[in-house]
């Protein structure tokens, strides 16, 4: 067994940010470290959600674009131009939700110790970033919520 698969045995969370397709070549995907490690929690963040980019490379900008969030910050509707914020929301974002989703599943696995995995992705962040700032609500109910993650287990 390489080093990676030992580390994998003794680890309670293994996060990345690859492609997901990049992650089964290499061997880190969910499917194969859960093998290695049934107890393993398991976060992957990427630049699209589950659809027809998921496979795709993402960055920020273009999650921000997706979201909306150039267009509202700019005033685009009120005949303003895109605005590129100085700071990467949708990344930082996309880190935020991911350290709460880890913590979670820390704290619910405590005793329990099933699996879990977390799927999120910079284009959700951003758009979170969007319904916050004009307090949108989506079918009545806080646009934000622990069932808008995509959970595996």
């Amino acid at each position: 067994m390489h080093s990676e698969g030992r580390l994998v045995e003794k680890a309670d969370v293994v996060q990345h940010n690859m492609r997901y397709d990049a992650a089964q070549r290499l061997g880190v995907d969910y499917e194969s470290l859960k093998k290695i490690n049934p107890k393993l929690i398991y976060c992957h963040t990427r630049g699209f959600e589950t659809g027809p980019r998921q496979s795709l490379p993402g960055n920020d900008q273009t999650g921000g674009c997706l979201a909306g969030v150039q267009y509202e910050d700019g005033g685009m509707a009120r005949g303003g131009k895109p605005l590129w914020s100085f700071c990467s929301l949708g990344d930082t974002g996309n880190g935020f939700l991911s350290a709460i989703a880890i913590i979670q599943a820390l704290y619910e696995s405590r005793g329990n110790r099933y699996k879990a995995a977390a799927m999120l992705g910079i284009a959700r962040s951003s758009l979170y970033r969007k319904i916050d700032a004009f307090g949108i609500q989506y079918e009545g109910k806080s646009a934000f919520s622990a069932s808008s993650f995509s959970w595996a287990a």
